[in-house]
């Protein structure tokens, strides 16, 4: 388990690759706000797609593409939703999905039986179709 600043995590993600740790048994916990940068990018003549992402609660509406997690787009919006790692370890940021389907890709911090009762983790989660989430 490694908890620092990214340049910390960085050099000890290729020393432990270095030493032959294998990658599941590596884990990051990062406590910084997401970084994640949005980026447009065209692939021959498609480009990403961009969802509608509601916050049924706060009558809000921000715009998500595909290959950015609702977490971070929550964030540039100035919209509270409560995290800590960004990396859907922690499962602060657990979140009711009322609508619409993600792509999760969580580290633990949710449990099936939670997902199967329609909760996700917005830090790790990318929209698949417009969304409507109860906050």
């Amino acid at each position: 388990m490694c908890c620092g600043p990214a340049p910390f995590m960085a050099a000890s993600r290729t020393i432990s690759a270095d030493l032959g740790v294998p990658p599941e048994n590596y884990i990051e916990e990062s406590f910084d706000a997401a970084t994640e940068e949005a980026s447009l990018q065209m692939t021959g003549d498609a480009v990403l797609a961009s969802f509608k992402v509601e916050f049924a609660k706060q009558s809000r509406t921000i715009d998500v593409t595909s290959d950015q997690t609702v977490l971070s787009c929550t964030k540039k919006a100035g919209i509270k939703i409560p995290s800590s790692c960004s990396n859907g370890l922690c499962g602060t940021c657990k979140s009711k999905l009322v609508s619409g389907t993600i792509n999760m890709h969580h580290n633990g911090g949710i449990r099936q039986r939670e997902i199967d009762a329609g909760f996700f983790l917005p830090c790790c989660s990318k929209p698949l179709t417009d969304l409507v989430i109860e906050r």
